[in-house]
């Protein structure tokens, strides 16, 4: 049994948790188009500081010689009241304006979740692995935005409402499957992988939007009225087939197949209320999308092991096969495309705990149906966004280099590490700015963006690892394209963070210190006057007692100081 309850932001379990108690499976896992995965907690929830509560239970045990059986849920119920100001000002070619803008959001997620693994060794030499995962969630919020729009001498000119209300509620089930079958050939395995998905999500909802022009006669109150409805569904099946065969005792290839099915349907109707009911269908904001992607992927690749080198090179060919319906308007969208994507990785042990590595690897992913769905978005109105059917997929290219030293008796352990990434026909951003102060946007392809960073740490223990000292650095460098009312405007954003943590861990009390100094410069084509570097630094210390019957105590805080930002932004904070 565990349970959590919180009103500060240290509101989920540590990982030590997370796997104690199985808690694992509940990442939310985003799969790409390659077969790649990314697991996250997401709460979906705005900013603030929540009131939340866990509990479950979870079971683990072998029921006979060769069977793991574990299951596990979990309640989780959460809630957020928050409230944000926030000052801006627009620099055009042709204007220049500022809103002042004043949000208060409230959202409650109530979730259930009920995760099982079973593990069996069929053989000596064969080995089966199941998992599954289902969650139901049922999320409440209401929120209520007030923005007032101001000329560059600050007389205002509009001033919009917008009061939303909504409720929705779905589920997923996520499965997979896992068979690993070893030969009496030293290196010769088959591994089979089966896996799919099914979720369900509906919506309902009020909008509500009254936008007050100062200096208009004729339109001086521009009004929305709306109910919300939208059902979203989506599957997936992916198969996926990989065969090692030594070649030598030094050369190894394998070969891959994968198989990958997506089906997803998105339908959005709004409804403008007419006497005292909405029954008015909007076709702008209506609509019915259907989109189904297949791929067929084959691999290749080449394995050179020796005792200190290791070297893989291959490459993966790739159709992929994407329609989209509009079944509102009767259109359709057929795509299909073929991918080379080669990769290869070098690594070189200069001992057992000191070793280096070069990746280089291509990836491509597909637009989203959000992204694609041709439909405009008012739930803010003055943040519109719109699909675009004709998106491509993207085409990344990507460089790593990793550098670890670790020695395990004295604790000490070092790494560097350094990154690049280069995209063709990735999805930026196309938006613009009206006469009244309203941003529209819609995702579109451009070429040539891209990013560096690169991170050196080093844990430096003393006195038996009672005391441990951890300076570490971090760089990024990124080079962005979008377009602002049909110009390119190109960003270039330098991030830097440096930190120095103290640790000390005695038998029944661990504490820690630490200090960290963040700088930050950004410059855009389309406007120098948002060059404008800032910092930000702080500090944070933490203690941790063991206490009789198992229980511990801890504490921490946290002071932020931000300087040279705009007026307003130079905070200094303690948490």
């Amino acid at each position: 049994m565990f349970g959590l309850a919180s009103n500060t932001p240290n509101s989920s379990f540590n990982w030590e948790d997370v796997y104690r108690y199985g808690l694992d499976n509940e990442f939310q896992t985003v799969f790409d188009d390659d077969g790649g995965s990314t697991s996250m907690f997401m709460t979906g929830q705005p900013q603030g500081i929540p009131q939340t509560i866990k509990s479950g239970f979870y079971y683990s045990n072998k029921l006979f010689k060769d069977t793991k059986f574990n299951i596990n849920y979990s309640y989780d119920n959460s809630q957020v009241n928050a409230t944000k100001s926030e000052n801006s000002q627009y620099f055009l070619p042709d204007t220049t304006y500022n809103t002042f803008n004043n949000t208060n959001a409230f959202q409650k997620n109530e979730a259930h979740t009920i995760n099982i693994g079973l593990e069996q060794a069929l053989d000596s030499l064969t080995d089966l692995n199941f998992s599954s995962k289902i969650k139901s969630i049922e999320i409440n919020s209401t929120s209520l935005d007030k923005t007032d729009f101001l000329r560059s001498d600050f007389i205002k000119t509009r001033n919009t409402t917008i009061d939303n209300f909504s409720k929705s509620n779905g589920y997923d089930i996520a499965n997979n499957l896992k068979l690993v079958r070893r030969f009496k050939k030293k290196d010769r395995e088959l591994r089979i992988l089966y896996s799919n998905s099914f979720s369900e999500n509906s919506l309902k909802g009020i909008l509500k939007t009254d936008n007050y022009f100062y200096f208009d006669s004729i339109n001086a109150l521009n009004s929305i009225n709306q109910k919300k409805q939208a059902s979203t569904n989506a599957n997936s099946h992916i198969l996926g087939f990989t065969y090692t065969e030594p070649l030598t005792n030094k050369i190894k290839v394998e070969f891959s197949y994968d198989y990958m099915q997506y089906k997803s349907s998105q339908n959005k109707l709004s409804l403008n209320k007419i006497g005292d009911e909405y029954s008015q269908i909007d076709p702008l904001l209506t609509n019915d999308f259907l989109n189904i992607k297949k791929i067929n992927r084959l691999g290749l690749k080449f394995i050179y092991e020796v005792k200190k080198l290791r070297f893989t090179l291959g490459t993966k060919a790739r159709n992929v096969f994407v329609r989209n319906d509009n079944l509102f308007t009767n259109h359709q969208i057929i795509q299909n495309f073929n991918n080379i994507l080669p990769f290869s990785t070098v690594r070189y042990k200069f001992s057992d705990n000191r070793r280096i590595e070069l990746q280089y690897t291509t990836t491509s992913a597909n637009p989203t149906i959000n992204q694609l769905q041709p439909i405009t978005d008012n739930n803010n109105p003055n943040f519109i966004n719109i699909g675009n059917p004709d998106l491509l997929p993207t085409f990344n290219h990507n460089i790593k280099v990793n550098y670890n030293s670790w020695k395990a008796i004295s604790g000490k352990y070092t790494w560097i590490s350094f990154g690049y990434n280069y995209i063709n026909n990735n999805f930026t951003n196309f938006t613009t700015y009206d006469s009244i102060g309203r941003t529209v946007s819609k995702t579109v392809n451009v070429d040539g963006n891209y990013n560096l960073n690169s991170s050196f740490g080093t844990n430096l223990p003393f006195f038996s690892k009672k005391l441990v000292i951890s300076p570490y650095v971090w760089v990024s460098y990124r080079n962005n394209k979008s377009f602002i009312n049909g110009l390119m405007n190109k960003t270039q954003d330098f991030r830097s963070n440096l930190n120095l943590q103290f640790q000390l861990d005695f038998e029944k009390v661990e504490s820690s210190i630490s200090g960290y100094y963040n700088y930050n410069y950004t410059e855009a084509t389309l406007n120098i006057n948002s060059t404008k570097p800032y910092s930000s630094q702080g500090f944070s210390g933490s203690i941790n007692i063991k206490l009789p019957a198992k229980f511990i105590m801890e504490t921490n805080a946290d002071y932020t100081i931000n300087s040279k930002r705009s007026e307003g932004y130079n905070v200094n904070y303690l948490i």
